[in-house]
């Protein structure tokens, strides 16, 4: 035929489908094809790694599920209003987005498209950007060589939550 047909699909999903090519709906002659079609509206995320980052950015993950992402896709990914552009992994199922820089602390919507921002999709996700910790003193400055000392440290920064524990190393 050389040409391009477009027609409607009646049923959204994932699933097997035959088409049949004709001249006309009531044309005499189909030539029957077995294909198997994705849906791209519905492609689940598995996870989001890692769900907060510096002011500066950070490389995010976002796996998916099933069938992965499409080949061909164009994949980008939007962190509140800022969108950037992303590596589809298609053999590995992932995205792999660089989170744009923040001027402050503040959480964001991340979403996801596979088709250069025409359709997004969400994760599910609320990427948490945060002020890197600022270490600004030790107390006591000095202390017994035989260990057993209660330091303090002062800073600015410091994780509130469980979610990103700090410790100390001497």
């Amino acid at each position: 035929f050389g040409r391009n047909r477009t027609g409607d699909m009646l049923m959204p999903g994932d699933t097997d489908v035959y088409v049949g090519l004709g001249e006309s709906p009531d044309a005499v002659s189909w030539m029957p094809m077995h294909t198997s079609l994705l849906y791209d509206g519905e492609l689940p995320v598995q996870s989001v790694r890692p769900q907060r980052g510096p002011l500066d950015g950070v490389e995010v993950t976002v796996a998916a599920t099933r069938h992965g992402i499409p080949p061909g896709s164009n994949c980008m990914c939007r962190f509140g209003a800022l969108e950037v552009p992303a590596s589809c992994l298609i053999r590995l199922r992932l995205l792999k987005c660089q989170a744009p820089a923040a001027l402050f602390a503040q959480a964001v919507p991340l979403v996801f498209s596979i088709d250069g921002g025409f359709e997004w999709r969400p994760t599910g996700v609320l990427f948490e950007y945060y002020n890197r910790p600022a270490f600004l003193s030790l107390e006591p400055p000095v202390g017994n060589l035989l260990g057993v000392n209660n330091v303090t440290v002062r800073g600015e920064h410091f994780p509130t939550t469980g979610d990103a524990p700090m410790y100390c190393r001497w």
